[in-house]
């Protein structure tokens, strides 16, 4: 994802995290060894910048474009049709460690699909469509009530 970090900080690159939201890529810090590099991203809640180390990036990802949002969107409208789909809900470090927005809205219907949730799939799923939330007003430049209307007609949740 980050291999070519100097473009990413030259654009300003935009990232999501399910934990800090929308950020940008502001720099890189190059550690003595050269083997643990850190790039930096400064979150719009936060007042501080986040360091991230290279070779471990699962909690953030590029933010996606148009196209790939209503791609995920509308894989959302065909599983949570689709009877023949298990209800499967991934491990938690499994959950981490991928990026793609399809996998993220996938892990939501999974969850939405399931009779009862434990207080950590509560959490990952409040967590999970947050962040959907927050993309998607990023991307479509839209308020956050037009972002969840926008999630409803695919999900009926809210």
């Amino acid at each position: 994802m980050f291999k070519d970090i100097e473009m990413y900080i030259k654009n300003n690159s935009k990232v999501v995290s399910l934990e800090h939201g929308i950020g940008r890529v502001i720099g890189r810090f190059a550690m003595y060894d050269g083997v643990d590099d850190y790039v930096e991203v400064k979150y719009e809640k936060d007042v501080q910048s986040r360091f991230f180390c290279l070779k471990n990036l699962s909690d953030v990802r590029l933010l996606s474009s148009k196209d790939e949002i209503d791609h995920a969107l509308s894989v959302m409208n065909e599983k949570l049709n689709d009877e023949s789909i298990e209800n499967n809900c991934y491990e938690s470090s499994v959950l981490f460690s991928l990026k793609d927005i399809t996998f993220i809205v996938s892990r939501i219907v999974g969850l939405v699909r399931k009779d009862k949730l434990s207080l950590k799939e509560h959490v990952l799923l409040k967590l999970s469509l947050n962040s959907l939330i927050n993309e998607i007003k990023e991307v479509y430049k839209v308020d956050q009530a037009k972002a969840r209307f926008i999630i409803n007609d695919h999900l009926m949740l809210f």
